[in-house]
């Protein structure tokens, strides 16, 4: 699983395995003496990570390095830390030994800082005014063999940097602290509640904006009394027709919705295809409005409260869209009518055709049985993509997040034309609500909502790169067998996780150690022998020795996978050529939000504008 060594011998009890997130579970078995730190020497950068397993053990500890109980106490004291909210690299593991430096490096500052003054510091540090001038000063040379290295303060032990020995790894670090800095300015340092603050005035701005910077517009309420202010607070209202028979009263015979003998629903809208589409809540059926004399859509609502609240949430939402443009402009579901018939709620859309998941599914089928040719050529992937990405820039203009992007809600309108829609709002949310992590499907969902961070509308960006990469390689990017499994995927394939994201995350434990290494709760531990799992995952040395693994009883104690991501990259895993078209889908699928591509930014990225493909733009 990325593993590097030399043979296959197994690590005696004093090797280690190094957890260095920048090269990805590099594993490096040390000799017998490894436990202490090894003289520091001027080794060449080539070979920092070499181990020479003919040099004899050495007794005296130097000056430059501290004794390797400190070494270790700090190390450990370091990652605890991390985890538990401080700043600092992350990543774990003393190779031949460790080298510690004394200098002071800024970190992102007191906690205390309001926004304003984390700005400032950005600024400076932008510009080059605040670490410009690195010197390396008394730095010790790197022990030979050494796999990771620390920089820490000496007065209160604050991790610094934390990780590869690499040569220019001061260069790194103020990287990441530019990096870091941006990330804290835009997404209130972690907090989600100075980010909903932030969110709120950045909201109010956009509906204050002047009336020719087309401000986004409500629907009229048709009300005499509503929209209506208290509180600051705008209260708002929308008609809700109810059909019924005005001569009978009492409960439906069944939960479920009743078609008609004669197929006609609320005496408009006549059926004709029963079962257009299922979902957890819902069922959408093909039917013709006698009125309007066209075909449309009905998604009929389970009885549920919950459905019944989120299904009103999508009407409002869809509403909203449809006054503020053309949707069909904007690639966007037209909302036809919605009512409350039989105790269902019923919401009427335009009828569109089959979603991209069904349509992948089917056209791969017919190209094992028939040989049809595929129908997702990187032309009409471009044509999808630019669609997509107008209606997300749209929603997004209306400070809508769509939070559930992916194939079975993007559907064709025209298969020859490639001309496809956007659905499913009733997940939607403004970008000063309370931010919920459970939203997106798995194979689709951001990091930032896995580790429980702040979000905005760079999810649905990193949805949409996991959706054209899938419809390339014709299966998904990231396999959601568990969320894990799945962070472990997006570390082999993206890259890892940068450590001010981690140092931030709410849900941060219930993937990673203290060490920052991926691990997952075995409730079975009979499925353990040997320290593998029954799917060949290895259960790391240094997580047994951390975790209790004590027998209790019978059924055992508590045991922990390991996940090891080996290193992999997305030309790798796509099997694709198109340069163009990499670096599109690699800038949608960006970790830290604030290097995501934004849905404008994107419009303009050359795979958009420039490429050109026989049957795309």
């Amino acid at each position: 699983a990325g593993r590097s060594r030399e043979d296959d011998r197994q690590p005696d009890a004093s090797a280690r395995v190094g957890r260095v997130f920048d090269e990805i579970a590099v594993v490096s078995e040390l000799p017998h003496w490894a436990s202490a730190p090894a003289k520091p020497s001027q080794a060449s950068s080539e070979g920092l990570l070499e181990d020479d397993d003919d040099e004899p053990p050495i007794d005296d500890i130097p000056d430059e390095t501290e004794s390797a109980e400190q070494v270790e106490q700090v190390l450990l004291d370091a990652t605890s830390n991390v985890a538990s909210g401080l700043r600092g690299e992350v990543g774990v593991g003393v190779g031949a030994g460790v080298a510690v430096d004394d200098g002071e490096v800024g970190g992102l500052g007191q906690e205390e800082m309001d926004m304003q003054a984390r700005e400032e510091m950005y600024r400076r540090i932008a510009g080059g005014s605040e670490g410009e001038e690195e010197e390396d000063g008394d730095m010790p040379p790197f022990p030979p063999g050494a796999t990771a290295v620390m920089l820490v303060e000496k007065e209160n032990r604050k991790v610094q940097y934390f990780g590869p020995p690499y040569p220019d790894f001061r260069q790194r670090q103020a990287q990441n602290r530019i990096d870091a800095n941006k990330w804290a300015c835009a997404y209130a340092d972690g907090s989600i509640k100075g980010f909903k603050q932030e969110k709120e005035r950045e909201r109010g701005n956009v509906l204050a904006a002047p009336a020719w910077q087309k401000r986004p517009r409500y629907p009229p309420s048709l009300d005499p009394i509503y929209p209506e202010t208290d509180d600051g607070i705008t209260y708002d209202s929308f008609p809700l027709r109810v059909v019924f028979n005005r001569h009978k009263t009492g409960f439906e015979d069944s939960k479920d919705f009743q078609i008609p003998d004669n197929l006609v629903i609320a005496a408009r809208f006549k059926i004709f295809n029963e079962n257009v589409g299922q979902a957890a809540f819902s069922h959408a059926m093909g039917a013709w409005d006698m009125v309007a004399k066209r075909q449309v859509c009905l998604k009929v609502i389970k009885p549920d409260k919950d459905f019944i609240d989120q299904s009103l949430d999508e009407i409002k939402l869809l509403r909203y869209i449809n006054c503020n443009g053309n949707v069909d402009n904007h690639h966007c579901l037209k909302l036809v009518d919605y009512f409350y018939h039989r105790e269902h709620l019923i919401i009427v859309t335009e009828l569109l055709k089959m979603n991209l998941y069904e349509f992948q599914k089917t056209n791969r089928e017919n190209q094992e049985v028939d040989g049809d040719a595929p129908y997702f050529t990187m032309g009409r992937i471009q044509l999808i993509t630019k669609q997509v990405l107008e209606a997300l820039a749209f929603t997004h203009r209306l400070c809508l997040v769509h939070c559930d992007l992916k194939p079975e809600n993007i559907l064709f309108k025209s298969y020859g034309r490639v001309k496809v829609k956007v659905i499913d709002f009733g997940s939607s949310c403004f970008i000063d609500d309370v931010l919920s992590h459970y939203v997106q499907s798995r194979s689709y969902r951001a990091p930032e909502v896995l580790l429980g961070l702040p979000y905005d509308s760079k999810i649905d960006i990193w949805s949409l790169g996991c959706i054209v990469a899938e419809l390339w390689m014709g299966t998904v990017l990231f396999q959601n067998d568990c969320l894990t499994s799945m962070l472990s995927r997006i570390a082999s394939i993206v890259g890892p996780i940068p450590w001010y994201l981690f140092a931030k995350g709410k849900q941060v434990r219930m993937y990673f150690t203290s060490d920052g290494s991926l691990a997952r709760k075995v409730d079975t531990p009979h499925s353990m022998v040997g320290g593998m799992t029954a799917s060949g995952a290895t259960m790391a040395p240094h997580i047994a020795a951390q975790m209790d693994m004590h027998s209790s009883g019978a059924h055992g104690g508590r045991r922990y996978v390991m996940y090891l991501p080996k290193k992999s990259s997305l030309r790798s895993r796509m099997r694709c050529d198109d340069d163009l078209f990499v670096d599109f889908v690699s800038q949608c699928l960006q970790i830290d939000p604030v290097k995501r591509l934004t849905a404008a930014a994107a419009l303009q990225h050359p795979f958009i504008t420039q490429a050109k493909y026989p049957d795309g733009l």
